[in-house]
């Protein structure tokens, strides 16, 4: 039987080498997010979702709960800030909240409430450089994606049956993060490198490809890795 998986973030960097990833293990992908992935394999599903708009996300979560129950989930959308609390901006952080957090969470529940679903839902949250403490400037980024692990660790304490997930915490990738918000837009900051590694982003993948291949009987419900 032919897998499934959901990707968020695939026109980055890390996303885009994940679907990769997922595409030579015969996974059909499903990515979902406001930009296509630059190099998408043969068969991939795009489906386009601005985040940060909540009529889009309704929408989605809706097809998402209609489709064959998707086996997994790798959320590796986020937007990036380089505000710290001398600069702290609170429409930044509600924009980076509403990405890097809150949509995920709409779809993790829409996953959960797919209909048919019998086996488990594995999913993984790559961030980067959440607790890198010598940074100071990463007080929106951190406290977005602290806030989604937490959410993450929430739904799988509510029943471990339905779900596992791994979280891992990543250093600095050698790439910066494709997008940066500021007060009210999104600034484009490089083009994805496709087929672009650096060692930090290949340790990220092994460690993606071990936690999604390995037989459920292996594998903790919730896991924190920090790299």
């Amino acid at each position: 039987m032919i897998k499934s998986a959901l990707v968020t973030g695939g026109s980055g960097t890390l996303g885009q080498a994940v679907i990769q990833l997922l595409h030579s293990y015969n996974f059909k992908v499903i990515s979902v997010g406001r930009n296509k992935p630059f190099a998408v394999p043969t068969g991939c599903l795009h489906l386009v979702c601005d985040f940060l708009n909540e009529t889009d996300l309704s929408r989605i979560c809706t097809e998402i709960k209609q489709l064959d129950p998707i086996d997994c989930a790798v959320f590796c959308a986020g937007i990036d800030s380089r505000i710290g609390g001398i600069d702290f901006n609170p429409q930044v952080f509600q924009r980076a909240m509403q990405v890097n957090c809150i949509a995920h969470l709409l779809l993790l529940r829409a996953l959960r409430e797919q209909v048919r679903r019998v086996k488990p839902l594995r999913l993984v949250v790559p961030s980067s450089n959440v607790l890198d403490k010598t940074d100071p400037n990463s007080l929106v980024y951190a406290t977005s994606k602290i806030a989604l692990e937490e959410g993450i660790r929430c739904f799988v304490a509510e029943d471990a049956n339905t779900m596992s997930a791994l979280i891992l915490r990543l250093p600095f990738l050698g790439v910066l993060m494709a997008e940066l918000a500021e007060s009210n837009v999104l600034i484009r900051q490089q083009a994805v490198l496709v087929g672009y590694e650096t060692p930090q982003l290949k340790e990220a993948i092994v460690r993606i490809e071990d936690f999604l291949v390995r037989d459920v009987s292996e594998i903790d419900t919730f896991k924190i890795i920090s790299l």
